[in-house]
């Protein structure tokens, strides 16, 4: 009884916070040096930089830096995507990304803090 009510408590919390845009790699690259990547909010609007700034200020305003996401983005080399849902003033987690240096990885920051490379193919 105390598990169930564990379980649905948990259920409950994670409904009152936005889930953060969910990165996935785009069905192929426009060149052989650029990532492209899409995003997809469970509800909201998404907000994004591609210079490693967050796209919320302190204080939870939008920042000047920051685009809303309407397609795919194609992230060059060396390029940090830094990316929010935003819902009636309420803000997801952040979602990152890294493309590297060579344009032949992408390294991304979800949710877990899990950290892994993706090879261009």
């Amino acid at each position: 009884m105390m598990k169930q009510w564990i379980q649905r408590r948990i259920h409950w919390i994670d409904g009152q916070f936005l889930s953060a845009p969910a990165l996935t790699r785009g069905p192929g690259n426009t060149r052989p040096s650029e990532n492209t990547v899409t995003l997809r909010a469970a509800s909201g609007k998404i907000l994004y930089t591609l210079d490693g700034t967050d796209p919320r200020l302190p204080g939870g305003a939008p920042s000047p830096n920051a685009q809303a996401y309407s397609s795919a983005i194609t992230l060059k080399p060396g390029a940090r995507l830094v990316a929010r849902a935003q819902s009636r003033g309420n803000w997801s987690a952040p979602t990152t990304a890294t493309s590297g240096s060579d344009g032949r990885s992408l390294a991304g920051l979800n949710r877990r803090n899990f950290q892994r490379a993706v090879p261009v193919e």
